[in-house]
């Protein structure tokens, strides 16, 4: 799991203060467990002894991965089709 070619590993809170705070220890596990959008992709980490640890790389290519327009279409499409259904219902139909 770990290499000896001196690559960096960070865990959660050390990835957290790469955002400068602003994401938090529960987010990045979520982007580690479960992944974001559709088709999901998710932060490459390796679990040691109950914690997570990934590498700057497999963050920055997570960021990459995640700036794909079609990652988050189906969000748009269920926005519209709900602001939809609200004002239908409010117009009484």
């Amino acid at each position: 799991m770990f290499d000896n070619n001196h690559t960096e590993y960070l865990a959660i809170p050390q990835v957290a203060r790469l955002f400068g705070g602003a994401v938090s220890y529960a987010s990045i596990r979520r982007w580690i467990s479960s992944g974001v959008g559709r088709p999901r992709v998710k932060l490459h980490a390796v679990r040691i002894g109950g914690q997570y640890f990934t590498t700057r790389q497999d963050v920055h290519d997570f960021m990459e991965a995640c700036k794909d327009p079609q990652l988050f279409a189906h969000r748009k499409r269920n926005e519209r089709s709900e602001r939809a259904k609200r004002r239908l219902e409010r117009a009484g139909a």
